[in-house]
């Protein structure tokens, strides 16, 4: 029996080849068929091609494609799809660490319903330290449960009631800065419970207190007397790390000459199809300018120009547009900085330029300031930049002071000479 024979024996599906996934049950169907009446994978595809019948992807059918299709009647999601079907049944970026209104209690404790209106009822309202109130509700809940104790909020803080201590159930009898601040947390939460009307009454005096009849069942901890570390319990990096680091990244005395840091964050993009054929990266750190602003002669003037897809065009064809851009080292001298000096960063950030000084470091020498902006005169000098020059009252022999101007007194570091 040849194929063309065996073909007409079943029913035929209507060759479709611009919408394949119309007619993929029906060829289920007859590759079905035809496997019942002994047909190979190979007889099935010749069948098949034979009369013009195409894959999804307007291919000739073989063997393998027979196999899947049979394997799987239903078409099979791609990696996106797949994605997003797991992601349709949660909330992106919504946890137990981070939920005001604690659904996780909804879907594991549920019985505690009572609990969590009032939780999120507290977390709302809370103007600061939402991530303590969050945890500390989130391990108050824990431990109701974990006790088997009442989840109705009224019976919970009856003044007869006897409740395992709340801190000891959770970290034992050492004490520490964050358990302290966790466990008072959870007080305040119940302090804030019993604050509500309906667990207040009016006194002889018309003030409104809480009852006699509730009590919170979890003490208030003091942190005095709780050890604290004397020094930063990181180990020191190592000062060849840090004087390799500072190579990196001056890697001369221009900023021309600071390749790696140009590069060194960024998204890249592909050149062509090469694996290893990137393109320049596409970082905040370069910011498009006219060319006009480029002083091309300026070793310190860091520039490029660099090819943009700005849309696309009806029929599917990007459109681009060349740009130039300058290259900001701000983020690099501040890390450089942080590598020579034992600043913050806050620190370094808020270091003054010395635009309105009296005195102007220049060339390895002092000059009057010409700015505008200058303050002061030699008589009665006005200096709040990062570079400070001593006067005849500084205890040193350097001619730079470095200025630095956010301690709440003022710290002048010395530069030898």
């Amino acid at each position: 029996m040849t194929s063309s024979t065996l073909s007409s024996d079943f029913h035929t599906t209507p060759i479709n080849n611009h919408d394949f996934y119309s007619i993929r049950k029906q060829l289920v169907s007859e590759c079905v068929a035809h496997r019942n009446a002994g047909l190979s994978f190979i007889e099935i595809s010749e069948i098949w091609n034979n009369r013009g019948q195409k894959t999804k992807n307007g291919k000739n059918w073989s063997p393998g494609n027979i196999h899947h299709l049979i394997n799987n009647p239903e078409p099979t999601l791609t990696r996106k799809q797949s994605k997003d079907k797991k992601r349709s049944g949660r909330t992106i970026g919504i946890n137990k660490n981070n939920n005001k209104n604690f659904s996780w209690i909804t879907e594991t404790f549920p019985q505690y319903e009572e609990w969590r209106i009032l939780g999120s009822k507290w977390a709302h309202g809370a103007e600061s330290g939402l991530q303590n109130i969050i945890s500390g509700f989130n391990i108050f809940v824990e431990y109701v449960h974990k006790h088997q104790l009442s989840s109705n909020p009224t019976q919970f803080l009856l003044a007869g009631n006897q409740h395992p201590d709340f801190y000891i159930s959770k970290w034992g009898n050492t004490k520490t800065h964050s358990s302290v601040l966790i466990n008072n947390t959870a007080y305040f939460f119940l302090e804030w419970v019993l604050s509500q009307p309906e667990f207040c009454e009016t006194d002889d005096y018309g003030n409104i207190i809480t009852s006699p009849a509730f009590r919170n069942p979890i003490q208030y901890i003091r942190r005095t007397g709780i050890p604290r570390h004397p020094e930063s319990v990181r180990t020191t990096l190592p000062y060849s790390y840090i004087e390799e680091l500072r190579q990196m990244i001056a890697q001369g005395p221009n900023f021309c000459d600071w390749t790696w840091a140009q590069n060194a964050i960024g998204l890249a993009f592909k050149k062509s199809n090469d694996e290893d054929d990137f393109g320049e990266k596409i970082s905040p750190i370069w910011f498009a300018v006219d060319e006009s602003l480029i002083d091309k002669s300026d070793p310190d003037c860091v520039w490029r120009e660099r090819t943009k897809i700005t849309g696309s065009r009806p029929n599917g064809r990007k459109e681009y547009k060349t740009v130039f851009e300058i290259w900001s080292p701000v983020r690099w001298v501040a890390l450089l900085i942080k590598l020579q000096l034992p600043l913050r960063t806050f620190q370094v950030r808020m270091l003054d330029s010395g635009e309105a000084d009296t005195w102007h470091w220049e060339n390895n020498n002092w000059t009057i300031n010409s700015n505008t902006l200058a303050l002061g005169t030699e008589a009665r000098p006005y200096g709040n930049g990062v570079f400070r020059r001593p006067s005849d009252l500084s205890d040193c022999d350097s001619i730079v002071l470095l200025h630095i101007n956010t301690r709440a007194s003022a710290l002048d570091q010395h530069i030898p000479r």
